[in-house]
């Protein structure tokens, strides 16, 4: 007879369908899509809808607002919905904080300027600071430094704290209805975290933390994490989890507990629909690169990018045209900078984000995919590396050493590592007569072992890790 699924709680701020579409989502989405596959069943809790709620909810979800949390019934609607869910699927509990009257005035008050805003969430825009607001008189910069000053207490003391006492109480009630093996949280901000400790302390449950993105741009995650190291709550877990072998040795010292890697990897499905969809295009060799880009980390890597691609031009004496290079999100602008200082803008056409799904057409039929790396944070590919992997199209790494990227591209032959701008001409001039000659660039792929990358393999080895904690 076929064991019952074991039942965890998955705690996190976000998870999809949202516009706002991350690694870190996609991350927990193959968690809780392969995991009952091995014999776990994930109750998500997390902060946000499905973005104002734009669709209707699925049969294994529930909206729970703060109207529906206190009203008397609340418990009994929980236990309902708890037997009538699909435990071969995880059962998503979405929150929906409501913004204060306070918050409402700050975000009246925040719009009326025209600073250019970025957005960390739903509610909570941040000022990005610009050159340009340092041209202006004292009095301006005295104004966004405030603006930015209030929106960290509103985060704090509206969003954080809201979040942590509502998701512990929603938390609490599911562990009081049914049985559980396990509370999991992944974020890198602290609540999440916090609402596991909560749990994991008061049920006597083990406690898996999947801390990742270790190091980030302008140490803004170094600053998140040093407060949950200070707090003590990761070094209160069971089991703590990381990206890659580089960010558990880096973490190992302050964390001081059993750490295990759990990397993001690729959807097979998706991976598999995309492929099945794309299209060469032979008139030109389009080299393709998709995803964000933190600037000071790989100014020289892009560099050698450029003065290699450069070279590679000149050797092969391609018009644009011939040979072009795409760009797809928020590198854009970095690549446009670096085209016109190395006069290649003719060859670079740089477009928007993109939906999730198209980018990964995109992948598939490019003749050639780039993937700047920095040296200063080894480990830390990002994860459109493991969705490069699965579509099995040639990646050019550039800018080593970079041992972590090195090794996996030649052990599942999926590409090359350039440390030259010398290299990444001959690289390029290789692939491009390839190109000419078959209609495709034919590397000797080991399906095997990029399968090992797969997010079906990583909840194998999650899961494993699971049932190993007593």
């Amino acid at each position: 007879m076929r064991e019952a699924p074991k039942n965890f709680i998955l705690i996190t701020q976000s998870y999809p369908p949202c516009r706002f579409s991350t690694a870190a989502q996609n991350r927990l989405l193959g968690f809780a899509r392969y995991l009952p596959e091995f014999g776990l069943s994930p109750i998500v809790i997390n902060r946000q809808c499905r973005c104002g709620m734009e669709k209707a909810m699925e049969k294994n979800e529930w909206l729970v607002t703060r109207e529906i949390l206190t009203k008397k019934d609340f418990h009994a609607q929980l236990h309902r919905h708890l037997l009538e869910r699909d435990p071969a699927k995880p059962f998503v509990i979405r929150y929906v904080s409501q913004p204060s009257l306070a918050f409402r005035v700050w975000r009246w008050a925040a719009f009326r300027t025209g600073v250019r805003q970025s957005y960390t969430g739903h509610y909570f825009p941040a000022v990005s600071f610009t050159p340009e607001i340092f041209s202006r008189d004292l009095k301006w910069a005295a104004w966004v430094l405030i603006r930015k000053f209030s929106a960290l207490m509103i985060r704090l003391g509206f969003e954080e704290a809201d979040w942590t006492a509502q998701g512990t109480a929603i938390a609490k009630s599911v562990s009081d209805r049914i049985s559980l093996h396990a509370v999991m949280s992944s974020y890198p901000v602290f609540s999440d975290h916090r609402i596991a400790y909560r749990i994991a302390r008061a049920k006597r449950l083990p406690w898996i933390a999947d801390f990742r993105d270790a190091l980030f741009r302008r140490k803004e995650l170094w600053l998140r994490a040093g407060r949950l190291f200070r707090s003590g709550f990761l070094k209160k877990a069971d089991v703590t989890l990381h990206v890659t072998p580089q960010e558990k040795s880096r973490d190992r010292i302050r964390l001081g507990r059993r750490s295990e890697v759990v990397e993001n990897g690729f959807l097979e499905e998706e991976i598999r629909e995309a492929s099945s969809r794309a299209s060469k295009n032979t008139d030109s060799f389009t080299i393709r690169y998709l995803g964000r880009m933190y600037q000071p980390l790989h100014r020289k890597s892009m560099d050698i990018f450029f003065e290699g691609f450069g070279l590679f031009l000149k050797k092969s004496a391609l018009k644009p045209g011939q040979a072009v290079l795409e760009v797809y999100g928020l590198a854009s602008h970095c690549f446009r900078e670096k085209a016109d200082h190395f006069g290649l803008s003719p060859w670079l056409k740089t477009f928007g984000q993109v939906p999730h799904m198209r980018a990964l057409d995109l992948m598939a039929s490019a003749a050639a995919l780039v993937l700047p790396v920095h040296p200063r944070l080894p480990g830390c590919p990002g994860s459109k590396f493991y969705e490069y992997l699965g579509m099995c199209r040639p990646v050019l790494a550039v800018g080593g050493p970079e041992d972590y990227v090195e090794g996996i591209l030649r052990r599942t032959g999926t590409g090359r590592m350039a440390n030259g701008f010398d290299q990444v001409a001959s690289i390029l001039e290789s692939w491009y007569q390839e190109v000419r000659s078959t209609g495709d660039v034919r590397l000797a792929y080991d399906r095997e072992e990029i399968l090992k990358y797969s997010r079906r393999n990583q909840d194998k080895k999650l899961a494993a890790i699971m049932n190993s904690i007593p």
